[in-house]
């Protein structure tokens, strides 16, 4: 046995060894609460951190680290080389790979999954059956990914309300609200406060300002106007 759990909930090392950052855990180590032994793989390198929970049917494991404000409930899963450092994983969501988590206020949840190199940060929500990967990047307490979003290849996405569009951008930031039939595709770039309304946004697209967007195709243009009344993000 790798680990054992104590009386109180928490576990304590039972041999020496090495977590995927690198950092050496000695026997005899201190960690932090598990509701079952069920909850953390006794093979490999997983580990809990002192102050960080896993409960319901939560299971962590591979080279999977659990942070020391992180909880992880319901049926998650955390595994690969995953770090929840910190916020909430809970429903049936999945954490894997090297995928990162932060923020006290982030959530992944639902039916969603994050993996790849993919960061979630700052109060971010990931849920229902949204897919966050590669290296994209959601981050910022307005950042809501749902349904059946896809943010993946370099993205990167702040204070995005979205449904089930599929994000494949270098940068998408900034206020930005789409509908299910809109897209941001290729190399196009949209900053600013943005509604897409049944758009498609491909090749070298620019949008940033203040942007109401309508039933177009825009393969290479830039634009600025005026802030429609509506705006996606709260003030």
């Amino acid at each position: 046995m790798r680990f054992a759990r104590r009386g109180d909930g928490t576990i304590v090392a039972l041999e020496n060894f090495t977590l995927s950052d690198g950092t050496v855990i000695p026997a005899g180590t201190a960690g932090g609460y598990i509701e079952s032994s069920k909850n953390l793989s006794q093979f490999g390198t997983a580990w809990v951190l002192p102050g960080g929970y896993v409960t319901g049917n939560a299971y962590v494991s591979g080279d999977a680290l659990i942070g020391g404000s992180a909880i992880i409930s319901g049926d998650a899963r955390i595994q690969g080389k995953a770090c929840v450092e910190s916020g909430e994983v809970y429903g049936n969501a999945r954490v894997a790979d090297e995928a990162y988590i932060t923020g006290v206020n982030t959530k992944i949840y639902g039916d969603a999954v994050v993996y790849g190199n993919a960061t979630v940060s700052d109060g971010a929500y990931v849920f229902e059956k949204a897919r966050v990967y590669g290296n994209s990047l959601v981050s910022g307490a307005q950042a809501r990914i749902s349904a059946s979003a896809r943010i993946f290849g370099h993205a990167s996405v702040y204070c995005l309300v979205t449904c089930t569009n599929i994000l494949y951008s270098p940068s998408v930031s900034g206020c930005v609200e789409t509908d299910d039939q809109s897209q941001v595709l290729d190399k196009a770039r949209v900053s600013g406060c943005i509604i897409l309304k049944n758009s498609i946004l491909d090749g070298d697209a620019v949008l940033y300002g203040d942007l109401l967007i309508e039933d177009q195709h825009i393969s290479d243009a830039g634009y600025v106007t005026n802030c429609p009344e509506t705006k996606c993000c709260p003030d």
